[in-house]
């Protein structure tokens, strides 16, 4: 799979690059150390919401249509994502065939917050 060149989803397939644009459509779910938001929870399934202007700029960073269309069927069959924001502003996601991986993998995230600190789910 190639993914797209130097900068935010460097190493990263398509599916990161619609998980984080859902984030900036303020997607509610989300972990915060209380100085930045650490991770995103997506629920899904997710059917069909990646739009054709996504797919648009997920070109104009590099995908190929094909690693496109893969990570479009990945996302349809999904049963959730978590997306990772790392200090260093690159991001990072994780697709989870079955709701109790997901919901494990976001457990853990949200016990990892400091004390004072939590997310909304």
């Amino acid at each position: 799979m190639m993914s797209a060149g130097p900068g935010k989803f460097e190493g990263e397939g398509f599916e990161t690059f619609v998980l984080y644009r859902w984030t900036l459509d303020g997607w509610e779910s989300y972990a915060s150390d209380g100085e930045r938001t650490i991770a995103t929870l997506f629920v899904g399934p997710f059917g069909n919401q990646v739009d054709q202007t996504t797919i648009e700029e997920g070109k104009a960073e590099g995908w190929t249509d094909e690693e496109i269309a893969d990570a479009v069927a990945r996302l349809t069959t999904a049963a959730g994502a978590i997306l990772y924001h790392y200090e260093s502003g690159f991001e990072a996601s994780t697709l989870y065939d079955t709701k109790a991986g997901l919901d494990k993998e976001w457990t853990e995230i949200m016990d990892s917050l400091p004390d004072d600190e939590e997310g909304t789910v």
